[in-house]
């Protein structure tokens, strides 16, 4: 190894490229194990694959592998980061195939490197993982620095496709496994005995799947080659590697029909599967991986473009900068219609830059202070149609759902400054799932969890885990797709209303350990590069004092957490920064707000989930004690100068109590006239945010949701904050009005207050 290089690269033996090119390459290894008659070899180091073909031959069970431990894999990063390497990059078979990937995450998080070292999921195997491989040996030798070479060896993930014919006799299960116990062995007797070849693809997450079965194996390499001919009539002229599992003559039937001039392609190499490959294959098993030709080794020239196309744009925007006048007005167009939106209203008029505002919907309060728009705020083309005939220079967007159907990719392609992630950077809080798969890469604190899609599967793992427990239906369900059951019974009940009660959002059910500890809110700002922390906040979600009664969208809540550690608040700060680098390394770029939920173990800081924009109440405290230009920051994202931004904060207390109408969060009657907001608004260091209100035909202002006013008071002291708010709770009136008379309260006990 050569410190003096950019990056190390290490891959587990499944890529089959040769021992000696990888040394040559400066590649480490981390071998598979082989167990094989009682013995257990070490894949290229104790047993070379001609030799496992011969001995699987006449072995009589059926031979299996095993990943590196977490423990050897510690050793190797380790070693490399002692021989003064800055980054790692770790390459490994599928994770539906292999545990390697995890236990490359594992060695990682335990050696807390997960700035300094990415395992790559390759999500396929052979001669497709070995793709990757060369592909970050020629970013490394063209001086390609971390990050792009990370992003175009995803480039490769997703472009490649691989094709195989295990030996007769072996059946893959959809997780890449060779079947084992009755169903297995049955469904290999009946291949043996049918003579039947059958012939797979791995898909996007790394799963096989059967494409085709016959006696004949050149009708299988026929199915191949049509295949490749029709993904090149997409992509151009292919490269392709072909694989081999010590049977030269089934190899050579399956070249025969390479032989048609239907398509340009290129012949790279023939892989001689490692003895890991042939485990899960079978010998005698054969297969083709092929890619768009000329995309290997190409890292250095995209991140060429991106950087000749950044200097373009980044001119560009000077001149046209210099060109404006510095009292420029910027027209903005905020989608939303709940306390967050009139709290993220209030700051940008606060702005010297502030031009006119439109908001859609809005609510009674907003439109008060700017002009109300009339469209689907979800729809990222009535969007962009609006913004265009407005003159629009700013587009925010507030919730999550116009985010998810990628509002905010829509109008920045129309070439509209946009403050909102892309809807791939928006999974961080559309999937559950995702985000979970994201921490695990990033090496992310979070609670352990499965996934699943069929109802029965999941409740049977809820019948082997110990409660509490907590339900998760993985899509967006208005804050209420989180159930934390206290018993079996609970939680069975909890798995069935997310699979039914929740539409698409319920297709994926996420169930997680329970976390104990106080929960604390930190949202950060990103421009995919730069991340700014901004302050800490407690929600309170339950609807019933004491912390009792449903979920809800929110109740109260308050800024900053006194109780969280100067050591916490790194470690949150680290996490947020961890997860937008690892977004980054898989080519998606967050840009906007990133609101991290933390519960505060007793081991630190873990990650309970991820939304992908401002939180709703915590905004309505945030807000108010920010020291900053808000309309000015959401430029310098959408520019990628957020590194020229810097936030300062008011030293007083936020508190901010929610007032509802009766029955939220069940049903609620609307359409009560309000009264008491300007005398509420009239008190010192009051701020009055409107959330579920309306105007009636006598222009009267009325409820018209369930959370329905967000009243905040800003004090010297916690206890001072606490009275201001609840004092101008009493001045505002309607019929059924409820709130909670304990909002931070039992911060004020401390956080032995947890502890019971």
């Amino acid at each position: 190894m050569h410190p003096t290089a950019s990056f190390a690269i290490v891959t587990d033996t499944a890529c089959d490229l040769s021992e000696e090119w990888l040394a040559q390459k400066n590649v480490a290894l981390a071998p598979m194990y082989i167990h094989m008659g009682g013995k257990t070899m070490r894949d290229y180091i104790d047993i070379a694959a001609p030799d496992f073909y011969l001995a699987a031959a006449q072995a009589r069970k059926q031979a299996t592998t095993s990943a590196p431990s977490a423990e050897e894999y510690k050793k190797i990063f380790q070693d490399l980061l002692d021989q003064g390497y800055a980054n790692i990059v770790s390459v490994h078979l599928s994770s539906k195939v292999s545990a390697s990937h995890g236990m490359a995450c594992v060695a990682i998080r335990e050696l807390d490197a997960a700035e300094k070292i990415v395992a790559l999921d390759s999500k396929t195997m052979s001669a497709a993982e070995g793709f990757i491989v060369e592909d970050l040996v020629a970013s490394r030798e063209n001086n390609v620095s971390f990050a792009d070479a990370l992003v175009h060896a995803h480039k490769i993930i997703k472009a490649t496709r691989l094709f195989v014919v295990p030996a007769r006799g072996t059946v893959l299960g959809n997780n890449g496994h060779r079947s084992c116990g009755v169903r297995g062995k049955t469904r290999a007797l009946l291949s043996n005995f049918s003579r039947n070849r059958t012939l797979f693809e791995i898909d996007e997450e790394g799963r096989f799947f059967r494409i085709a079965s016959s006696e004949v194996l050149v009708r299988l390499a026929g199915d191949i080659v049509r295949e490749m001919s029709l993904y090149s009539q997409k992509v151009g002229p292919l490269a392709y590697a072909e694989i081999s599992s010590g049977m030269p003559r089934d190899l050579e039937i399956t070249e025969k029909p390479m032989d048609t001039n239907e398509f340009e392609k290129r012949r790279i190499r023939i892989s001689n599967v490692s003895a890991a490959t042939a485990v899960h294959l079978g010998v005698s098993a054969v297969g083709v991986a092929f890619l768009p030709d000329g995309l290997i080794g190409m890292a250095h020239e995209d991140a060429a473009q991106r950087r000749e196309a950044e200097v373009v744009v980044r001119t560009a925007e000077k001149v046209a900068a210099a060109d404006k006048s510095a009292d420029k007005k910027i027209n903005i167009l905020l989608l939303g219609s709940g306390g967050r939106e009139h709290a993220l209203l209030t700051k940008l008029q606060a702005s010297p830059r502030a031009g006119k505002c439109y908001v859609c919907p809005g609510n009674g309060g907003m439109w008060t202070i700017a002009r109300k728009a009339d469209f689907d705020a979800a729809n990222p083309q009535a969007v962009v149609e609006f913004a265009r005939t407005h003159d629009i220079d700013l587009v925010v967007i507030g919730p999550e759902a116009p985010l998810v159907q990628g509002v905010a990719d829509v109008v920045h392609e129309a070439g509209i400054a946009v403050f909102g992630p892309t809807r791939a950077a928006a999974q961080m809080e559309g999937s559950k799932r995702f985000a979970k798969e994201i921490m695990q890469r990033a090496g992310v604190p979070t609670a352990a969890y499965q996934a699943f899609t069929d109802e029965a599967a999941c409740q049977e793992y809820v019948a082997t885990q110990p409660t509490p427990l907590v339900v998760k239906a993985d899509g967006l369900a208005a804050g209420k797709g989180v159930i934390i059951a206290q018993t079996a019974d609970e939680a069975y009940a909890a798995v069935h209303e997310c699979f039914t009660a929740f539409g698409n959002a319920g297709q994926t059910v996420v169930v997680e350990e329970f976390l104990k500890g106080p929960e604390c809110s930190l949202l950060t700002l990103t421009d995919g590069k730069t991340v700014i922390p901004l302050a800490t906040a407690q929600d309170h979600k339950r609807a019933l004092e004491g912390d009792t009664g449903p979920n809800t969208g929110g109740m109260g809540v308050y800024s900053p957490v006194p109780f969280v550690t100067d050591d916490e608040m790194q470690q949150m700060i680290s996490i947020q920064k961890r997860v937008v680098a690892q977004l980054a390394s898989e080519g998606i770029t967050y840009k906007g707000c990133l609101y991290g939920g933390f519960m505060l173990t007793k081991d630190g800081p873990k990650v309970l989930e991820f939304n992908a924009r401002f939180g709703d109440p915590e905004t309505q405290v945030i807000l108010p004690r920010m020291q900053a230009d808000l309309l000015d920051i959401f430029m310098h994202i959408d520019a990628d100068t957020l590194d020229e931004v810097s936030v300062a904060w008011d030293d007083r207390w936020a508190v901010s109590v929610v007032l509802t109408a009766a029955g939220y969060p069940g049903a609620y009657k609307k359409g009560d006239v309000i009264s008491g907001i300007e005398q509420a608004s009239a008190l010192p260091d009051v701020l009055i945010y409107q959330a579920g209100t309306s105007l009636n035909e006598k222009d009267e202002l009325v409820t018209a949701g369930g959370r329905v006013i967000n009243v905040t008071a800003l004090g010297d002291s916690f206890e001072q904050a606490r009275e201001k708010a609840y004092a101008a709770c009493e001045l505002i009136h309607f019929v059924g009005k409820t709130y909670r008379c304990d909002i931070g309260l039992r911060a004020l006990r401390g956080r032995r207050a947890w502890e019971v």
